[in-house]
């Protein structure tokens, strides 16, 4: 089953609202872009050596996942991809709201 990122996006929820229910329907969720499964929730981290925002076009035309990343100017929208201030905080809350549900 593929689900489409308009499919989650609902704009009563805020955005960790939305994203914590397609992980929750997708029971998947990495930060690395080149494994990336069917359905999974992409977080775009930034480190030292590599910033996953930099691979989120290419991750997002695959049309395999839905792509948390940074609200970047140079990242197109895109019905796959989900802009946040900071992914690390937006996946700590992920995190978060898991652990209390």
């Amino acid at each position: 089953m593929i689900f489409q990122a308009a499919f989650f996006i609902d704009h009563n929820m805020n955005q960790i609202e939305n994203i914590y229910r397609h992980y929750r329907l997708s029971g998947k969720m990495t930060t690395d872009s080149r494994k990336v499964d069917k359905n999974a929730v992409f977080f775009a981290l930034k480190g030292e050596h590599f910033d996953g925002n930099d691979f989120a076009w290419e991750t997002a035309e695959k049309g395999e996942a839905s792509l948390v990343v940074c609200d970047r100017n140079d990242i197109p929208k895109h019905e796959r991809i989900i802009k946040v201030d900071d992914t690390l905080t937006a996946l700590q809350e992920l995190a978060v709201m898991h652990r209390n549900n």
